[in-house]
């Protein structure tokens, strides 16, 4: 994976209008941003929100590949198998490991 490795968190940078996702780099021991959600257009909450959906992008690239790679794997009959695989939601699915790999 290309992205910064470790679980991501947000936290308000102190000034009221930015909140940012950061992440422990273990080789410096100390918080470094991933992104940053200076919010001086929308209201702090949308920033907040904002910044937690950031942050969890890690971990459900993670669940949607487990998920893809576990239906990809069974040994259903092949009909039933191909209706799972041409759903909307398994190409979404696809689709956004394909974005975030890319």
């Amino acid at each position: 994976m290309k992205h910064t490795q470790g679980k991501w968190k947000t936290r308000e940078d102190g000034t009221g209008y930015d909140v940012q996702v950061v992440a422990l780099n273990p080789t410096l021991k100390r918080d470094v941003i991933v992104a940053d959600t200076e919010q001086l257009y929308i209201p702090l909450e949308e920033a907040e929100a904002n910044a937690k959906l950031i942050a969890a992008a890690p971990e459900m690239l993670e669940a949607l590949t487990g998920l893809v790679t576990l239906l990809s794997s069974w040994t259903i009959d092949e009909v039933s198998l191909n209706a799972i695989r041409s759903t909307d939601n398994f190409q979404k699915c696809r689709s956004a490991i394909e974005k975030a790999n890319n």
